[in-house]
């Protein structure tokens, strides 16, 4: 009985640790996403627009 549990805890785990880093991930993106945008372009205008967008 206590396997079971110990497999029920590590699988709760795992999920958890997974929506932690999706969530971190898209918190990261979301407030990041001027400075992402400047990397793959220089053109200001583009820059503004893809920080506008959400």
């Amino acid at each position: 009985m206590s396997s079971r549990r110990e497999s029920g805890a590590r699988s709760s785990l795992i999920l958890m640790i997974g929506v932690t880093s999706a969530c971190c991930t898209a918190l990261f993106t979301i407030l990041l996403r001027e400075w992402i945008a400047l990397l793959y372009n220089d053109t200001l205008a583009a820059v503004t627009i893809a920080s506008q967008c959400s």
